[in-house]
């Protein structure tokens, strides 16, 4: 079977913020369907990125693997220096083309509503729901030693590892904590709800 190559015009296009943003935007749409993102572009004197938000929906690191495809710089901390690269971009009749993505970097932000709660009310649900699970007295966001004397992270921390690793479809919902038996993930889960 004979692989078909696209074809490559070589002079690299720059694309404007904007540009890459509704690229962005659109990339976001098919992968996550349902998911309803906040794609905003921002441009300043020392170049140009991006802010993506949603509510509940993917994690982060999902989100991530698909908007790291449209930053136009890299950033080593190690030197402090930023670097420009370009991109391939394959458009609808097969021909790729050389990009330059407008944004330099591109932020996601992950925010949580869950049964009609505030952002910060769902995040508190969740807090109160893992100190029920542990039978500790909930203390606030602070809250200390959440798995025992040893316990070095506050209850903050703990909820924040937690959301981390949790994804949710478009028609679920949060619906509380639960010890995970099967160790998949972490030492419990979030249970989920059809909305």
């Amino acid at each position: 079977m004979q692989r078909i190559m696209p074809k490559t015009q070589e002079e690299t296009k720059y694309l404007t913020c904007a540009e890459t943003a509704k690229l962005v935007r659109q990339a976001l749409k098919v992968v996550f369907p349902g998911i309803k993102f906040s794609v905003r572009s921002n441009t300043y004197s020392g170049g140009a990125s991006i802010d993506v938000g949603w509510f509940n929906g993917p994690t982060e690191n999902e989100v991530k693997k698909i908007t790291d495809r449209y930053e136009g710089a890299d950033f080593d901390g190690m030197i402090d220096r930023k670097t420009y690269h370009t991109s391939t971009l394959i458009a609808e009749d097969g021909t790729a083309r050389k990009v330059h993505h407008g944004a330099d970097f591109i932020f996601t932000n992950r925010h949580y509503s869950f049964s009609g709660l505030t952002s910060e009310n769902s995040f508190i649900q969740v807090m109160q729901d893992l100190c029920k699970l542990q039978r500790i007295k909930y203390q606030g966001y602070y809250t200390p030693y959440l798995l025992g004397d040893n316990d070095t992270e506050d209850l903050r921390g703990h909820v924040y590892r937690l959301m981390k690793i949790t994804s949710f479809s478009p028609d679920e919902d949060y619906a509380g904590i639960e010890y995970d038996i099967e160790g998949s993930n972490h030492w419990c889960r979030v249970t989920k709800i059809k909305k």
